[in-house]
């Protein structure tokens, strides 16, 4: 995953026609104010306040017309690298290129920046193979996934350590089969 490729997002705005800017603009205005609306409803959120059912059925509109009218104005290939993947937004900032975390979303055990594109739980080695896992760590999208290897807590073996204490999980040393 290349996540050191950015969209940035002042370029494209630069390259739109006005009509295009007050497109985008107005329909992002829009669902930031539906937004805004459901985030201070306060009581009952079980759906029964007509302005909180409102207000969430004009997000789904909202982003659904916001990416459409993003579709008619900005290409395909301004959203995507060289090698045809899809372009992180630039203002998150460092991502790590194995796990996915962020500035903003640290791993389990939190982590720090090894490389522009490594963060220090994903130094040791970039695995592949849940034998070869220096130390399960949880990942920044999913804390039942290791960000080493990918291995799914439930697929471990009962002789993996994993720490019931609730402070992160426990490294695990190397087997011998």
């Amino acid at each position: 995953m290349n996540t050191l490729d950015r969209f940035e997002g002042n370029v494209a705005w630069s390259k739109l026609d006005d009509l295009q800017r007050v497109a985008i603009g107005s329909m992002a205005l829009e669902f930031i104010a539906a937004w805004q609306t459901v985030d201070q409803v306060v009581y009952p959120r079980d759906g029964s306040d007509p302005l909180l059912r409102a207000a969430s059925h004009a997000e789904v509109i909202l982003i659904d017309r916001l990416c459409e009218v993003m579709a008619e104005a900005i290409p395909v290939a301004m959203l995507q690298g060289i090698d045809g993947q899809p372009l992180l937004p630039s203002l998150l900032g460092q991502v790590c290129r194995h796990c996915g975390c962020s500035q903003r979303n640290a791993c389990f055990p939190a982590c720090h920046w090894v490389e522009a594109d490594l963060c220090s739980a994903c130094a040791e080695a970039e695995m592949t193979d849940e034998n070869n896992c220096p130390g399960h760590v949880a990942s920044a999208l999913d804390r039942k996934v290791c960000a080493h290897c990918g291995t799914h807590i439930d697929e471990l073996r009962p002789d993996d350590p994993i720490n019931l204490q609730g402070s992160g999980p426990a490294p695990i040393e190397p087997r011998e089969d």
